[in-house]
């Protein structure tokens, strides 16, 4: 059925270039858009076209995404944006600290030194005991430190 209706919409464009062959003089035309509205049907499309298309958008509020043909000028097919892309929201943040804030932080600061974190961390790991003022056990009980 629906390559009986390709068959009449050629026969119709067939009929639309006897017209620009008749013409005496040059008649301006904007091209020829094809919508489609299926994923199939613009692979089907751009399969029976062949050659590159050129894949463009007009911006986040554009309802269509375009594929001009690079073989036939002019040749547009287009296809809702939604049937074929899906938007992602990135989230961005603002910094916590100024430049300045920072700078104060990093300069204010005295790390302690990995030899003594190490050395500390393995004190606890010999005596078998929690680590800082209150060490998590799970299932949200802490344990004071002794």
């Amino acid at each position: 059925m629906s390559n009986e209706k390709n068959i009449e919409h050629a026969a119709k464009l067939r009929q639309l270039a006897d017209v620009y062959d008749r013409a005496e003089e040059f008649i301006p035309a904007c091209g020829l858009t094809i919508f489609a509205d299926t994923k199939e049907s613009i692979v089907s499309v751009i399969r029976a076209v062949g050659g590159k298309f050129r894949k463009r958008s007009s911006g986040d509020n554009e309802h269509f995404l375009y594929f001009d043909s690079e073989r036939i000028p002019g040749l547009s097919v287009n296809i809702w944006r939604d049937l074929v892309c899906r938007k992602i929201v990135r989230w961005e943040c603002d910094p916590v600290f100024s430049a300045d804030e920072e700078d104060e932080i990093v300069a204010s600061s005295s790390p302690q030194p990995v030899a003594q974190i190490l050395d500390e961390a393995e004190d606890l790991i010999e005596r078998d005991e929690p680590a800082g003022p209150a060490a998590y056990q799970g299932d949200g009980v802490f344990a004071e430190n002794h």
